[in-house]
């Protein structure tokens, strides 16, 4: 389990970066599959694909 703070600080990092174009956040959601749906691979997936693209 990530403590939601933890998020926020890599949240604020990555901004501070210019690293990140959006955040999601989900109300009472847990780490792992029982938050994770169809949707949220789908945006995880985008947003690392993105980060290793950047570190090339």
């Amino acid at each position: 389990m990530v403590p939601y703070c933890q998020s926020i600080f890599f949240k604020d990092a990555l901004s501070a970066k210019g690293r990140l174009e959006g955040f999601i956040s989900v109300p009472q959601g847990q780490h792992g599959p029982i938050t994770f749906n169809e949707q949220t691979f789908k945006n995880m997936t985008e947003f690392f694909r993105k980060q290793a693209a950047m570190d090339k």
